[in-house]
C-alpha cells in the first residue's frame, strides 16, 4: 500500500476552509485516495500550536481532529522520541545552508527511516531535500 507524510501545513489547510491552501489540501488528499497517511507527534504539536492563540471553540475543534487523527487506524501517527530528535538534530546541523526548521528535520529524518518520498505539504523546503510534495497551488479563475 502507498504511503505519504501529511505535514503541519497539511492539517491546518484541511481544516480551515477560509485558508489560502484549503482547496490544494482537499485535492491532494483526494489525489493519493487509498494511500495511507503518516505523520508524527511533532507534526501534531505544530498543528495544535498554530490554533493556540485562537478561541476556546476552535482550540476544542482542533484537539478533536487531533484525538481523531491519533484514534485512526488509517493514520500512522509516528511518536516523538530521543532517537528521532537526535536524527532530525543531525539533519538539522548538517544542512546549516538551509532555512529547515527543527520540526520539519524531525519529519525529514522521519520520512527517510519509513522510506517516504511523498509528502502532503506546500513547504518548498521537503522539495529542496528531493521530496515530492503533493500540495500545489489551486488556479482561481
Amino acid at each position: 500500500m502507498n504511503r505519504v507524510f501529511a505535514d503541519a501545513n497539511f492539517w491546518i489547510a484541511r481544516f480551515n476552509p477560509k485558508d489560502p491552501w484549503h482547496t490544494s489540501a482537499l485535492a491532494a488528499q483526494k489525489q493519493i485516495g487509498n494511500a495511507r497517511i503518516v505523520t508524527n507527534e511533532v507534526v501534531l504539536t505544530e498543528f495544535l500550536d498554530h490554533y493556540s492563540k485562537q478561541p476556546k471553540l476552535v482550540r476544542e475543534q482542533v484537539a478533536a481532529l487531533v484525538r481523531q487523527i491519533r484514534a485512526d487506524h488509517k493514520i500512522n501517527v509516528l511518536p516523538q522520541t530521543p532517537e528521532s530528535f537526535e536524527r532530525g538534530f543531525a539533519l538539522f546541523g548538517s544542512r546549516l545552508d538551509k532555512e529547515w526548521g527543527m520540526s520539519d528535520c524531525i519529519s525529514m529524518s522521519d520520512m527517510t527511516s519509513q522510506g517516504l518520498t511523498q509528502v502532503l505539504t506546500w513547504d518548498d523546503h521537503f522539495r529542496q531535500a528531493q521530496f515530492e510534495i503533493l500540495m500545489q497551488p489551486v488556479q482561481s479563475n
